[in-house]
Formats: structure tokens, sequence, C-alpha cells
């Protein structure tokens, strides 16, 4: 397996041959970076010239003030211009999972999967390997990304007015990608099980948009309705609370998430929200891996 990852990393990191893919998605990501981060930084000077122009200064002030809070603190301004919200996707993890979905395909459609795993061994250490290859990119991504969203608030001219602790920024900061890890494996499992790109990049827009912890909770409700299946609509309520792509959204709002309770049967959890964030990237972490190499052991790659 530490073989496969040390070709991995030499192909990725190779500028011109091979796959080269590190270069070509770091760029990607400054350009999509500066633009959601100039426009998230921007935004305040625009509204205001255009609300002012129209009179309505009271709206003015409670969205500068939305917007001067979002962009006041390192968390919160690099958790807005790339984590993904409500229905939405952030620049964050598409550029992650599109990162780790787009070679591993192109991987199957070359044959070079087939050629290295002849046997079930040779397989299971393969999709081993990219588990932890996912990892790997992951932390380079976000470490990556959200400092050009820091260079970039210098370079614009407005600085930070909050000062967070380094502590409370690193454990945010592991909460997060681990929570980004759990989105790029499962959508790897997406690519590796079905090994068809359409499935693949829908299911992986869907799954950082966080459709599936939205269509739990409102079968949630639909259940709940009915008094006999209340405890399965508990049930459901509080397996939303452990996806990902639900712990993402939160950690959204930057450092002061980890000051919230855990959620659910989770309440009391010494660590608070920011425990269940991690025990949620890990679990979905080993689920998505483990799933992989169930499948792995039935079939040929």
């Amino acid at each position: 397996m530490f073989d496969l990852l040390k070709a991995d990393l030499y192909r990725m990191s190779r500028p011109t041959r091979l796959h080269g893919y590190l270069w070509k998605m770091l760029a990607i990501s400054v350009v999509l970076t500066a633009l959601s981060a100039g426009i998230l930084l921007m935004m305040p000077s625009l509204m205001q010239s255009a609300h002012s122009a129209a009179g309505d200064a009271s709206r003015v002030s409670l969205e500068l003030k939305a917007y001067e809070q979002m962009a006041g603190a390192p968390s919160t301004m690099i958790g807005s211009a790339l984590m993904s919200g409500s229905n939405n996707v952030g620049m964050l993890p598409l550029i992650a999972c599109f990162g780790m979905i787009i070679p591993c395909l192109s991987d199957f459609n070359r044959g070079f999967a087939a050629s290295v795993t002849t046997s079930r061994r040779g397989r299971l250490g393969y999709l081993a390997e990219k588990t932890v290859l996912a990892g790997i990119w992951s932390a380079i991504v976000f470490v990556f990304m959200a400092a050009l969203v820091v260079c970039m608030v210098y370079v614009l001219g407005k600085p930070f007015r909050t000062a967070e602790p380094i502590g409370e920024l690193a454990a945010w900061a592991g909460c997060c990608w681990l929570c980004l890890w759990a989105l790029t494996a499962i959508s790897l499992a997406l690519a590796f099980i079905t090994r068809n790109a359409p499935v693949t990049y829908l299911g992986a827009i869907l799954i950082m948009m966080g459709v599936v912890p939205n269509l739990v909770e409102l079968g949630a409700q639909f259940i709940g309705a009915a008094g006999a299946l209340a405890p399965v609509a508990d049930g459901l309520h509080e397996m939303m609370n452990w996806f990902p792509s639900h712990c993402a959204a939160i950690l959204r709002g930057g450092v002061s998430a980890l000051s919230r309770p855990a959620a659910g049967t989770m309440a009391s959890f010494p660590g608070g929200f920011a425990g269940q964030a991690a025990i949620a990237g890990i679990t979905w972490v080993a689920l998505a891996g483990g799933c992989t190499l169930a499948w792995a052991r039935r079939q040929r790659i």
C-alpha cells in the first residue's frame, strides 16, 4: 500500500507527465477561491452603493452587519468562502472530491487500476491506499485554499478585526478536514463501485450539497406525523446529525460552531459539537473505506 501511495504522490505532483493533476486542480482552486473571496469581501461596498442609491438605509445596516461579522475573523471568512452550506456546493469540497474522482476514473478507463491489482490482496491494498490518499489530498486542498482566502483578505486591504486563539482555530480546521476527508472518501467509494462518470459526479454533488441529510430529515417529519412510528422518526433525526455534510454546514460558521453542544444523544458529550464532528468524519471515512473493501472482495477492478 505504501509503495502505491508513494507512486500516486509522485504521479500527482509531476507538472507535465502522467497525471500532474495536483497543479491543475490547485491552479483551478486559485481562480475559484479568488472569485469567491473577492465577491464576499467586495459585496458590502457594492450593497452599500446600491441600497444608498435606493434610499434603503435600514436594510443596508442589517446586511452590512451580517457581512462584517462573516468577514471579521479568519474561520468565518474561510468557512463562508469555501465550505458548503445548505443546498449549495462550496469550492473546497468541490475541488477535494473532484480532484480524487477524476484521476481514479481515469485509472479505470486507461486500465491502470487493473494492471496493479491482479490479486485480491492487491485490490484491497489499492483501495485502502486511495482512501488514505483522499485524506492527504483533502488536507493539501484545505490548507492551500484557506491560505489563499487569508491572502485575498490582506491583498484587498480588509484585514480581520477579530483574532482567534490558535488552539481553537486548529481544532476547527481539524474538524473541517475530517468532514472534508469523509465527503471525499464517500465520493471515491461511489466512483469505485459504480465506475460510471455521470453517476459519480452527480452523486458527489448531491452528497456535497447535503441532499441526503435533508431527505432523512424530511422522512423523519413525515414518519413523525404517525404517532406509532415516533421512535423511527427519532432515529432518523439522530442519523441526520451524523452526516459529514451536515457537520460541515455547521462548521461553515467558524470557530463559534465548536462551542455548540452536540446534537441528539450526544448532547452531554464532553467534546460538544467538535467531538461530534470529529467522530462523524472518522466514522464515515471508515464506512466508505469498508464498503469499498467489501465490494473489492467480490469484484474485479
